[in-house]
């Protein structure tokens, strides 16, 4: 069936061009992209229960993280978790990497104990199997960082008191 097989070639030089607007910044022409490669995809497969449509909803979260929209963020992003765990073990790179931005999400929405106690659970994972050099530790170490960075500061807070 060559006309399915080009409608994937479509999606993912959709989601290509997609990427490369979100790396340069340009969030919402990068989301535009994103979402027509969801509907590309859904139609192809016909439904969105498969792992590479994970993978636009889990871009698509980032692209909005990108614009701290958290709200849209945690939508995509759960989006992406629930078709990754029915698909995949618990262990797989998809969840690994879904539960990393839910770091951010929470860091980003001020619940900074649940993003800190979300990253210590999820570090013993990565360095299983992942390593302890992965792009996923890394992002867990910057989700982390810019949780404590979102801490209310305690200076200030004794300044509002005085």
């Amino acid at each position: 069936d060559k006309m399915g097989a080009s409608d994937i070639e479509t999606a993912k030089a959709i989601i290509g061009h997609g990427k490369s607007l979100w790396r340069v910044g340009k969030y919402k022409d990068a989301r535009s992209q994103l979402e027509k490669a969801i509907e590309i995809s859904k139609k192809h497969f016909g439904g969105e229960n498969f792992p590479f449509i994970a993978d636009i909803y889990y871009y698509l979260a980032n692209a909005w993280c990108e614009e701290d929209n958290w709200e849209e963020t945690n939508k995509w992003n759960e989006k992406a978790l629930a078709i990754y765990k029915e698909s995949t073990n618990d262990s797989d790179n998809g969840v690994i990497k879904v539960l990393v931005l839910k770091v951010h999400i929470l860091g980003g929405l001020r619940k900074i104990h649940q993003a800190l106690a979300l990253g210590e659970e999820i570090r013993k994972r990565i360095e299983e199997n992942l390593g302890e050099e992965s792009r996923e530790m890394g992002d867990l170490l910057y989700a982390e960082g810019r949780a404590y960075y979102h801490r209310p500061n305690p200076a200030k807070s004794v300044e509002k008191l005085e």
